[in-house]
């Protein structure tokens, strides 16, 4: 019989906050898991996309872990998701936004926009807004950025990714550039609800995202990069920071935080953003 642990079935309202992290089996998300874990958490919800490999690590955690299915390349999964999690009127404590995607080419999704901007900008926010009714005061909403939004610009060109010419590298760092932006906007906007909303950048780390699809060049990278680069485990550890702060509207990383720096805000369109959540929202009224 397959082994599953829906959040309906294993947690009740009455219980505390849970914690749902996003992307969990494997790499840095499995390590956040195993962290939480470690500190005593014993609501976690698991979003993934592969069911059994979720179901493997709740195994691990008996009666404490969930798992749920969450495509964030769909707004439909994730509209499913989040009237799951809404229907259960399970208080949220965190909602660490850990997955994220290099595609190595252009890829559309059902959705009408590129993979890479979906999976790592449109739809944390999206699920983050749709979860806000469920999120405790004093709780946090964690994005998880990268030290590549840094060497990008955004253009007003990006939302033609679904017809231009692709390169997986700046689509990736405008996702990131792009998911900062707008989590430094919801953290002004969303203060006063007393909810922390916050990046984590984790620096490079030993994960499957590095693997690139070239034979010579990932085994150069096995050999040189891997051994000297951050493990998941420490790549993780500036959630924990994000986590115990209460700071809102910064980045944190292994060293310390600083706030979110405004950057080409200008081109950061939080109305195709407002535009997403509000189709979504006629999805999500259709799954309650």
């Amino acid at each position: 019989m397959p082994y599953r642990l829906m959040i309906g079935n294993l947690f009740s309202a009455s219980d505390c906050g849970v914690y749902i992290v996003t992307g969990a089996t494997g790499g840095i998300g499995r390590a956040i898991v195993d962290g939480l874990a470690e500190r005593g958490v014993k609501n976690i919800v698991l979003g993934v996309r592969n069911l059994n490999a979720g179901e493997k690590i709740a195994r691990m955690y008996g009666g404490t872990v969930a798992v749920e299915l969450l495509d964030l390349a769909s707004f439909t999964s994730v509209c499913s998701f989040a009237s799951r999690i809404l229907a259960s009127e399970i208080p949220v404590r965190a909602l660490i936004n850990n997955a994220g995607v290099l595609a190595s080419r252009k890829d559309i999704t059902v959705d009408g926009y590129e993979t890479t901007m979906q999976v790592n900008w449109l739809s944390p926010v999206l699920l983050s807004y749709l979860l806000m009714p469920r999120i405790e005061k004093g709780g946090s909403i964690l994005f998880t950025t990268s030290f590549m939004r840094r060497v990008c610009r955004v253009t007003s060109h990006w939302h033609k990714l679904s017809t231009g010419k692709f390169n997986r590298f700046k689509v990736y760092a405008w996702s990131k550039l792009m998911l900062a932006q707008t989590a430094r906007y919801m953290s002004a906007e969303l203060r006063r609800n007393g909810i922390y909303i916050n990046c984590t950048d984790p620096g490079i780390v030993d994960t499957e995202i590095l693997r690139l699809g070239y034979r010579v060049v990932d085994g150069l990278a096995d050999c040189i990069l891997r051994p000297v680069i951050s493990t998941p485990r420490q790549g993780a550890e500036c959630t924990f920071r994000a986590l115990e702060a209460s700071d809102s509207g910064c980045v944190f990383t292994r060293r310390g935080c600083r706030p979110i720096a405004m950057r080409d805000s200008r081109h950061v369109s939080f109305s195709a953003v407002k535009s997403v959540i509000n189709k979504a929202k006629i999805l999500l009224n259709n799954e309650l």
